[in-house]
């Protein structure tokens, strides 16, 4: 009986030790509390790296595991790759996804120059908020520059690290920029909306003129715009079918519907002005 009153004690006095430690966290300035889960992060990046690696090594060992006549198939495909990357000589920057390298091909981004970077991780609470990339101040990353990935926008850099940088998608709700529809100059409005756990991605566009017009036989692409300062034109964001008049009368507004892939994304660029670049 003894003993049993001691562990409940016991239980009690862990349990308020929690209470405290939550109150006194909560006690502490914001700032502070940023400071401290910015140094924790760098302080993971690390691991996140090194998951990374680990997820290219076991791509290259599964290659390793192929038979003979597989392999030879493997690299008789690769070789096609190699030859057609040498024929419409592509952009320098040494991408694994075919898409990526066509979005970022030489000329393609104006003013603008790819960095390779990689998806080191995903938070499934905000899966599609945020997201922690490879590569930061160390390689000129910086606040605002856009990420592009082979499907289209992904997002735009929010915080930045010594070899790492946070992210937020274009399904965030904090992502606005000036965009417009493909062939069309007329400048909109393109937000990030609220998303509803692993659903199909959305966005939303405003300030859209009345006598626009789509539906599902004639989508509207969504590009963005050099209007905006931050992203080169034309980068594609997605498509537009359904637009509503405002009680306006001038303007409306409509669902945008994003690549669902932009989940699955591991690869991507960076764009960094080339005034920055160089």
């Amino acid at each position: 009986m003894f003993h049993l009153r001691n562990a409940r004690q016991s239980n009690w006095r862990y349990l308020l030790y929690f209470f405290l430690l939550v109150g006194l966290w909560w006690l502490i300035p914001i700032g502070l509390r940023h400071g401290v889960r910015d140094a924790l992060q760098e302080f993971q990046a690390p691991l996140w790296h090194g998951a990374g690696i680990l997820h290219r090594l076991k791509t290259n060992l599964q290659l390793r595991s192929l038979s003979k006549g597989e392999l030879i198939a493997e690299i008789e495909n690769l070789s096609r790759e190699l030859a057609r990357m040498e024929l419409v000589r592509d952009s320098a920057v040494d991408f694994e996804d075919p898409q990526l390298r066509a979005l970022t091909k030489e000329g393609s981004l104006g003013t603008f120059q790819p960095a390779l970077t990689y998806i080191l991780r995903r938070d499934e609470k905000a899966w599609w908020q945020e997201v922690v990339i490879s590569g930061g101040r160390n390689q000129n990353f910086k606040e605002n520059m856009a990420i592009v990935s082979g499907r289209g926008l992904l997002g735009k850099i929010c915080r930045v690290f010594s070899h790492h940088s946070v992210a937020i998608l274009t399904t965030d709700p904090r992502f606005r920029t000036v965009a417009h529809f493909h062939n069309d100059p007329q400048p909109i409005i393109f937000q990030g909306i609220a998303q509803g756990g692993l659903t199909k991605p959305v966005g939303r566009v405003t300030k859209v003129p009345a006598d626009v017009r789509a539906s599902e036989e004639l989508p509207l692409r969504v590009v963005t715009s050099s209007l905006s300062g931050v992203y080169p034109d034309g980068v594609p964001i997605g498509i537009v079918v359904c637009l509503h008049r405002n009680p306006d009368g001038i303007s409306q507004d409509g669902e945008v519907v994003l690549n669902p892939s932009l989940a699955h994304a591991r690869e991507a660029a960076v764009l960094i002005p080339k005034v920055e670049a160089d």
